[in-house]
């Protein structure tokens, strides 16, 4: 049987008798947050550790605690290990995406004729500037 963080949590859950329903509530979270983590959806560290603590009362460096923790950070590297990776990835510095984004508001109450105007002005601007 391949051990999972899903498999582990929900042990754990009912081995004390807890609902989905009564961690979401002890740790204030949705029901779909606590289903996620028994199904082994990603999520993020803080929830799995607030689930764990505050849901099921076990204590951080415990044997369950750190048995949750290193299924997680194995389920997080298999993830990682299957994303492609990107080639030729370009990075968009920040100033770009801040252009970009003042752009598009500046145009985004234009008509497509004043579009076009703005448009053919950049082009011309752009232009100038590479000479």
């Amino acid at each position: 049987m391949n051990l999972t963080l899903g498999k582990v949590f929900d042990q754990l859950r009912n081995d004390r008798h807890a609902t989905h329903a009564d961690i979401a509530n002890a740790c204030n979270f949705s029901e779909s947050c606590v289903w996620k983590l028994s199904h082994d959806w990603s999520v993020r560290w803080e929830t799995v550790h607030i689930a764990l603590t505050i849901g099921l009362h076990i204590a951080p460096g415990t044997e369950p605690y750190e048995t949750c923790h290193q299924l997680w950070l194995s389920a997080r590297q298999e993830r990682g290990d299957k994303r492609k990776p990107k080639a030729g990835k370009s990075t968009v510095k920040a100033h770009h995406v801040t252009a970009t984004n003042h752009f598009r508001n500046l145009v985004r109450e234009l008509d497509e004729e004043e579009t076009k105007l703005v448009l053919n002005a950049a082009k011309r601007a752009a232009a100038r500037l590479s000479q």
